[in-house]
């Protein structure tokens, strides 16, 4: 969704608690890195999923190198759009009209999305949806001994429930999960 690394309120609570929602914590990577080593799947959505592992206060290269090259994926801006406009643009998934909405306003059913990252491809992945409004890169996919599909933008935020389980099912068919 939308959780990143942040601080407590002091420097001092940083320095005896640490930071808070790291969205990869060390011992998760580790964990995910082994499970798509063995021929796992993994989808990852969230408005940071980018931005949290290249621009986070640490600097932590190996954060860099888990997205580079377990996740496949770079960082090419932390505020991609303002718009939640999404075109698909690779023939290798299908939805019947070729764009989805997230949800960029404040509202009573989903969360706003006010930062999505824009997250490119590299490392044999490759972009299958960008932003209408800037034609960043807003998700990829790599399939070889493993699978990773991520996305710039959390899933649950797509306004359409028709449209989200057509995407689930084009991503779940590009994994080859049965």
């Amino acid at each position: 969704g939308e959780e990143k690394e942040s601080g407590w309120q002091t420097p001092y609570a940083d320095s005896v608690n640490g930071k808070r929602f790291k969205i990869f914590p060390k011992k998760m990577k580790k964990q995910i890195t082994e499970y798509l080593n063995a021929g796992g799947n993994l989808l990852v959505t969230g408005a940071y999923i980018g931005s949290d592992l290249f621009l986070n206060e640490s600097k932590d290269s190996l954060d860099v190198k888990f997205a580079t090259n377990v996740l496949k994926y770079r960082l090419a801006s932390d505020h991609a759009v303002k718009g939640g406009y999404v075109n698909l643009v690779s023939n290798e998934f299908s939805l019947t009209n070729r764009k989805l909405c997230f949800n960029t306003e404040f509202n009573k059913e989903i969360y706003r999305v006010e930062a999505p990252d824009a997250i490119g491809a590299i490392n044999g992945s490759s972009t299958f949806l960008r932003y209408s409004e800037n034609y960043y890169s807003a998700g990829v996919a790599y399939k070889d001994k493993y699978g990773v599909v991520a996305l710039g933008f959390p899933f649950e935020t797509i306004k359409s429930d028709t449209v989200k389980n057509e995407l689930m099912r084009t991503i779940l068919n590009y994994l080859r999960v049965k």
